[in-house]
């Protein structure tokens, strides 16, 4: 159930999306579950470290709620 290219952001990229599909929509496609955000699921299941790296990352969280985290 992966996507074919890269993780669509609705953006306006006529060349095909090269953005990496985020940690959090691999997980969740996975496991089948649609009905909550991603970073909600990371929480719920304590695996927020895979946002680190996510070219996402800014999207989700906002200056220092990552950090109060302690990860």
């Amino acid at each position: 159930m992966k996507p074919k290219s890269g993780y669509c952001i609705n953006c306006d990229n006529k060349h095909g999306c090269k953005t990496k599909t985020p940690p959090c929509v691999d997980a969740m496609m996975a496991q089948g579950i649609t009905d909550r955000s991603g970073k909600d699921y990371l929480l719920q299941n304590q695996q927020t470290a895979l946002c680190k790296e996510c070219p996402f990352f800014r999207s989700c969280w906002r200056s220092g709620e990552y950090d109060r985290l302690g990860k």
